[in-house]
Protein backbone atom coordinates (compact mmCIF):
# COMPACT_ATOMS: atom_id res chain seq x y z
CA UNK A 1 0.00 0.00 0.00
CA UNK A 2 1.36 3.26 -1.14
CA UNK A 3 0.65 6.88 0.60
CA UNK A 4 -0.08 9.42 -1.95
CA UNK A 5 -0.13 13.14 -2.12
CA UNK A 6 -3.63 14.61 -3.40
CA UNK A 7 -2.38 16.94 -6.15
CA UNK A 8 -6.05 18.15 -7.47
CA UNK A 9 -5.88 21.19 -6.25
CA UNK A 10 -9.68 21.88 -7.10
CA UNK A 11 -10.57 18.89 -4.37
CA UNK A 12 -7.99 19.60 -1.82
CA UNK A 13 -10.04 23.53 -1.49
CA UNK A 14 -7.72 25.14 -4.09
CA UNK A 15 -8.37 27.10 -6.99
CA UNK A 16 -11.57 27.96 -8.56
CA UNK A 17 -14.09 24.72 -8.57
CA UNK A 18 -16.80 26.97 -8.66
CA UNK A 19 -17.46 30.48 -9.49
CA UNK A 20 -18.29 31.32 -5.26
CA UNK A 21 -18.84 28.10 -3.60
CA UNK A 22 -15.75 25.68 -1.96
CA UNK A 23 -12.10 26.77 -3.23
CA UNK A 24 -13.04 30.43 -4.58
CA UNK A 25 -10.04 32.76 -4.06
CA UNK A 26 -10.39 35.46 -1.80
CA UNK A 27 -10.28 38.14 -4.99
CA UNK A 28 -13.18 36.41 -6.09
CA UNK A 29 -14.79 36.79 -2.60
CA UNK A 30 -13.58 40.69 -2.02
CA UNK A 31 -15.72 41.29 -5.48
CA UNK A 32 -18.57 39.33 -4.87
CA UNK A 33 -18.81 41.19 -1.59
CA UNK A 34 -18.41 44.71 -3.51
CA UNK A 35 -20.61 43.64 -6.03
CA UNK A 36 -23.45 43.01 -3.14
CA UNK A 37 -22.50 46.38 -1.42
CA UNK A 38 -23.16 48.40 -4.89
CA UNK A 39 -26.43 46.58 -5.49
CA UNK A 40 -27.42 47.12 -2.19
CA UNK A 41 -26.57 50.87 -2.82
CA UNK A 42 -28.12 51.35 -5.98
CA UNK A 43 -31.76 49.76 -4.20
CA UNK A 44 -31.24 52.12 -1.59
CA UNK A 45 -30.46 55.04 -3.41
CA UNK A 46 -32.24 54.73 -6.63
CA UNK A 47 -31.93 57.82 -8.93
CA UNK A 48 -28.05 57.58 -8.95
CA UNK A 49 -25.61 55.02 -10.37
CA UNK A 50 -23.21 54.62 -8.00
CA UNK A 51 -19.57 52.83 -8.67
CA UNK A 52 -16.22 52.47 -7.86
CA UNK A 53 -13.16 54.48 -8.96
CA UNK A 54 -11.89 57.84 -9.94
CA UNK A 55 -13.14 61.37 -10.77
CA UNK A 56 -12.09 60.39 -14.29
CA UNK A 57 -14.34 58.26 -14.88
CA UNK A 58 -17.69 60.63 -14.54
CA UNK A 59 -19.94 60.85 -16.06
CA UNK A 60 -20.32 57.26 -16.14
CA UNK A 61 -21.10 56.17 -19.71
CA UNK A 62 -23.35 53.81 -19.02
CA UNK A 63 -25.70 55.76 -16.69
CA UNK A 64 -29.18 56.00 -16.99
CA UNK A 65 -29.83 57.61 -13.79
CA UNK A 66 -29.88 60.66 -13.00
CA UNK A 67 -26.59 60.87 -10.58
CA UNK A 68 -23.72 59.24 -10.50
CA UNK A 69 -21.67 58.68 -7.33
CA UNK A 70 -18.48 57.37 -7.14
CA UNK A 71 -17.06 56.28 -3.92
CA UNK A 72 -12.61 55.55 -3.81
CA UNK A 73 -11.22 52.19 -2.75
CA UNK A 74 -11.17 53.70 1.03
CA UNK A 75 -14.95 54.22 0.85
CA UNK A 76 -15.77 50.57 -0.44
CA UNK A 77 -13.40 49.02 2.45
CA UNK A 78 -15.06 51.54 4.69
CA UNK A 79 -18.44 49.59 3.21
CA UNK A 80 -17.00 45.86 3.98
CA UNK A 81 -15.18 46.07 6.43
CA UNK A 82 -15.73 49.22 8.70
CA UNK A 83 -18.36 49.83 12.08
CA UNK A 84 -21.72 50.17 11.55
CA UNK A 85 -20.74 53.83 12.63
CA UNK A 86 -18.28 54.39 10.26
CA UNK A 87 -20.88 52.77 7.28
CA UNK A 88 -23.99 54.73 8.60
CA UNK A 89 -21.89 58.32 8.40
CA UNK A 90 -21.14 57.30 4.81
CA UNK A 91 -24.66 56.68 3.93
CA UNK A 92 -25.49 59.57 5.59
CA UNK A 93 -23.25 61.53 3.63
CA UNK A 94 -24.26 60.16 0.19
CA UNK A 95 -27.62 60.65 1.20
CA UNK A 96 -27.11 64.25 2.06
CA UNK A 97 -25.22 65.53 -1.40
CA UNK A 98 -27.78 63.43 -3.36
CA UNK A 99 -30.47 65.62 -1.92
CA UNK A 100 -28.10 68.75 -3.01
CA UNK A 101 -27.56 67.42 -6.06
CA UNK A 102 -31.51 67.04 -6.80
CA UNK A 103 -31.90 70.12 -5.51
CA UNK A 104 -29.49 71.53 -8.16
CA UNK A 105 -30.96 69.73 -10.16
CA UNK A 106 -34.43 71.07 -10.07
CA UNK A 107 -32.55 74.66 -10.36
CA UNK A 108 -31.08 73.93 -13.65
CA UNK A 109 -34.15 72.70 -15.10
CA UNK A 110 -36.09 76.04 -14.42
CA UNK A 111 -32.92 77.60 -15.98
CA UNK A 112 -32.77 77.52 -19.32
CA UNK A 113 -29.34 78.98 -19.09
CA UNK A 114 -27.63 76.06 -17.59
CA UNK A 115 -28.45 73.48 -20.32
CA UNK A 116 -28.17 69.67 -19.80
CA UNK A 117 -25.50 68.77 -17.26
CA UNK A 118 -24.80 65.09 -16.03
CA UNK A 119 -24.39 65.78 -12.16
CA UNK A 120 -22.47 63.62 -9.59
CA UNK A 121 -20.79 63.31 -7.06
CA UNK A 122 -16.97 61.81 -5.90
CA UNK A 123 -16.68 60.80 -2.36
CA UNK A 124 -12.95 59.72 -1.21
CA UNK A 125 -10.70 59.49 1.54
CA UNK A 126 -12.62 60.28 4.52
CA UNK A 127 -15.89 61.79 2.86
CA UNK A 128 -14.37 64.78 1.14
CA UNK A 129 -16.97 65.15 -1.36
CA UNK A 130 -16.40 66.54 -4.83
CA UNK A 131 -19.56 67.83 -6.75
CA UNK A 132 -19.32 66.87 -10.40
CA UNK A 133 -20.88 68.10 -13.79
CA UNK A 134 -20.41 67.62 -17.37
CA UNK A 135 -22.20 69.52 -20.38
CA UNK A 136 -20.82 66.87 -22.76
CA UNK A 137 -17.95 69.49 -23.50
CA UNK A 138 -16.84 70.41 -20.62
CA UNK A 139 -16.20 68.86 -17.08
CA UNK A 140 -16.40 70.47 -13.84
CA UNK A 141 -15.33 69.97 -10.26
CA UNK A 142 -15.71 71.66 -7.19
CA UNK A 143 -15.92 71.19 -3.77
CA UNK A 144 -19.13 72.81 -2.77
CA UNK A 145 -22.07 72.86 -4.56
CA UNK A 146 -22.19 76.81 -4.40
CA UNK A 147 -18.58 76.64 -6.23
CA UNK A 148 -20.00 74.28 -8.87
CA UNK A 149 -22.60 76.68 -10.09
CA UNK A 150 -19.78 79.59 -10.00
CA UNK A 151 -17.84 77.38 -12.21
CA UNK A 152 -21.02 76.49 -14.54
CA UNK A 153 -21.90 80.44 -14.45
CA UNK A 154 -18.30 81.30 -15.20
CA UNK A 155 -18.23 79.00 -18.33
CA UNK A 156 -21.97 80.37 -19.65
CA UNK A 157 -20.54 83.99 -19.41
CA UNK A 158 -17.67 83.28 -21.46
CA UNK A 159 -20.14 81.49 -23.93
CA UNK A 160 -21.99 84.74 -24.04
CA UNK A 161 -18.93 86.59 -24.33
CA UNK A 162 -18.03 84.52 -27.19
CA UNK A 163 -20.90 84.81 -29.07
CA UNK A 164 -20.94 88.59 -28.37
CA UNK A 165 -17.20 88.89 -30.27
Amino acid sequence: MSMGINTDYNQAGYGNSSVYGYGTSVVQKERKKEDDILDDLSKRFTNADISVGSESSFPIKSSHKEFSVILSEDEMNILKNGSNEEKEKLYKTIESSIKTLSDLSEKMKDDEDYGKFDLGLSINNGNIISYLANDGKNSYSAGSIDDLIKEINNRNKEQDKEMED
